[in-house]
């Protein structure tokens, strides 16, 4: 089903719709569920938080990419989960090296969520994503965005594990100077 019917039949409150979502995308976010929580049951839970807060939401408000708005939903849900499970303890190994990785890039600075209003930063990363080699800027949101691990984005890929790292650590790098250039930080 298109999403623009899928987007239709919530706003006429028709419950074919979360059929739809599950049906359409329902693996797509339970894999992302699953990176962030790495437990199937959470991942469910995540997907059911997903589409419940789905149906809350639209309507008002009607997403122009609904794959989008799904995914970062259901990063937002896996997300809480790990964090209410781990009671502010370390929860998966993975998601946390991967945002450690992240915010190396913009580590000498402090805490970027307490210093930067995200929205700018968001605005940023978007801007520079679309000057990084298509090929690069898929590494970089696979890992950063999905928290995929480095051997599953080796083998996505096509690159080895050790040209993955080299190309992420070299992509946090021109992050931070890009970040650098346009004053973000002081």
């Amino acid at each position: 089903m298109q999403d623009g019917k899928i987007i239709e039949l919530l706003f006429k409150r028709d419950e074919k719709a979360i059929g739809a979502l599950k049906e359409k995308y329902g693996r797509y976010l339970l894999k992302i569920a699953y990176n962030i929580v790495g437990d199937t049951l959470d991942s469910e839970e995540a997907l059911d938080d997903v589409l419940l807060s789905v149906w809350n939401a639209i309507p008002p408000n009607s997403p122009s990419d609904l794959k989008s708005y799904l995914a970062k939903l259901t990063r937002r849900s896996a997300i809480d989960i790990l964090r209410k499970k781990s009671g502010g303890k370390r929860g998966n190994p993975e998601l946390d090296i991967s945002a450690d990785e992240f915010f190396e890039a913009v580590s000498d600075f402090g805490n970027p969520e307490e210093e930067l209003d995200l929205k700018i930063l968001a605005d940023a990363l978007n801007k520079w994503l679309g000057t990084v080699k298509r090929e690069h800027r898929k590494i970089f949101v696979m890992r950063y965005f999905y928290a995929d691990k480095i051997s599953d984005i080796a083998k996505y890929t096509g690159f080895s594990e050790t040209n993955v790292k080299t190309v992420l650590c070299r992509l946090r790098s021109e992050l931070k100077d890009y970040l650098m250039r346009r004053n973000l930080f002081y």
